[in-house]
């Protein structure tokens, strides 16, 4: 038995967990509840007395490390559940599960017993770590909050919009490998859902277009709601650029990304190689604007000082790899501990989201193993903001939608082979008319 906090082992930790494992296999949802509030809120009220007494041992320690371990522990025994619940779909059960932790740690009940006593401080300190963060927004994730219009709701409610942030802002680093599988497989079914949506949209705008030039009064098409938060006119730009940039009568992006790669060759020296990274970047950028020349030489000036020493040597794989990641430092955020994004803002607020997405769009197609960064980066920025109204971040949940549209359109499975088309025959009838 464990009668010290000193004796602990990974395999008294274990037996929590295993302890916790049969409950959830042979009681009732409700009873697994209240085992699980009389074991961590109590301290007693089970029949397993290795169980009890590992909390009690931990919960009473004096040594530093036993408060932290205990959080750790609490969060364990709370993912447990949690996973279980997610695999068998129980979404309100997981959101009831989480809303009692709050009111645990919140309640301000005058406790004298020792060991509940204790217990209780240990949970206030739970609500306010990065722990109960993340419960909270996967309480967002599983109850689709974001069907609410409320502008003065805060950027939080919309996490469950944006699978490809799932990862950064629900997994710990100690996350079980089936707590990750089921946040996987959960992205990816909100992804999918939100393909389906966009193109059943895009198959309504097409239709419509095409009943426009043809009118026929036997034929109506039902409407059908925009997926995006954006209105349609900015999704319809989206659109365009992400499909065929023919803002400026270029390439597509994906042609454009495949031109610039044809030109990377083991000959070339990395300082070649930034320069002709800089004239792909900037291709789309007026040339006219004195801000998009402003940034143009920032632009320049940060690609000059990435890994200057390796200037004159043959461009490596690696040496690439470390200059998008850097990229997407100076033209997202670095870090959450330096959180600078004014380059960002900068941009967004001279170019618009569209063409800053399009911008940052240019970098993943020729190196698409930066997308993984490029999601991290784009939920520190949601974290920075969490608590914010999506009001005052309203240039930020625009970037979000056309990264998605983007990334979409790009990496998953919708088809606009349609779409390319008649913005092809578009764009064609507008050269013939300047000819």
């Amino acid at each position: 038995m464990v009668t010290s906090y000193e004796r602990m082992t990974p395999q008294t930790e274990q037996s929590i967990c295993n302890w916790l494992a049969e409950t959830l296999k042979e009681a009732a949802d409700e009873d697994v509840l209240l085992a699980f509030q009389r074991l961590m809120v109590e301290g007693k009220g089970i029949s397993d007395p290795e169980v009890s007494e590992a909390i009690e041992a931990i919960a009473l320690s004096k040594e530093k490390s036993a408060q932290r371990d205990f959080l750790r522990i609490l969060d364990q025994v709370c993912h447990q559940i949690i996973t279980v619940w997610l695999v068998d779909g129980k979404p309100s059960l997981i959101s009831q599960l989480i809303d009692e932790i709050g009111k645990i740690g919140d309640s301000k009940e005058q406790i004298y017993a020792k060991l509940p006593r204790r217990l209780h401080q240990l949970w206030k300190l739970y609500i306010q770590d990065v722990y109960y963060q993340r419960l909270l927004k996967l309480q967002i994730v599983v109850t689709r909050q974001s069907t609410s219009t409320d502008s003065q709701a805060s950027l939080a409610q919309l996490l469950d919009r944006y699978p490809f942030l799932y990862e950064s802002s629900l997994l710990a680093e100690d996350a079980t490998v089936e707590y990750l599988e089921i946040i996987q497989k959960t992205k990816r079914r909100a992804q999918r859902d939100y393909e389906f949506k966009l193109s059943k949209y895009l198959t309504f705008q097409i239709r419509k277009a095409s009943l426009r030039q043809n009118p026929d009064p036997q034929k109506s098409i039902e409407p059908v709601v925009n997926p995006s938060l954006l209105k349609s006119r900015d999704l319809g730009s989206a659109l365009q650029t992400f499909v065929s940039n023919s803002r400026h009568g270029g390439e597509n992006p994906w042609d454009s990304a495949c031109s610039f790669q044809a030109q990377i060759h083991s000959g070339l020296t990395f300082v070649d190689f930034k320069e002709l990274l800089y004239k792909y970047l900037i291709t789309d950028l007026d040339p006219t604007s004195q801000a998009q020349t402003s940034f143009k030489a920032k632009l320049k000036e940060y690609l000059r000082g990435v890994i200057p020493e390796n200037h004159p040597k043959p461009l490596d794989e690696l040496s690439q790899v470390r200059t998008y990641t850097q990229l997407l430092n100076f033209l997202v955020i670095d870090s959450a501990e330096r959180p600078n994004h004014m380059v960002l803002i900068n941009l967004v607020s001279n170019i618009g989201s569209t063409a800053t997405v399009s911008l940052i769009l240019k970098i993943i197609l020729i190196c698409p193993k930066a997308q993984t960064s490029l999601n991290h980066r784009l939920a520190i920025l949601f974290n920075h903001y969490y608590a914010s109204s999506q009001e005052d971040v309203a240039w930020l949940i625009k970037l979000l939608e056309n990264w998605h549209i983007a990334s979409t359109i790009h990496f998953g499975k919708i088809d606009t082979s349609l779409l390319k088309q008649i913005l092809a025959k578009k764009s064609k009838r507008k050269t013939n008319k300047l000819v």
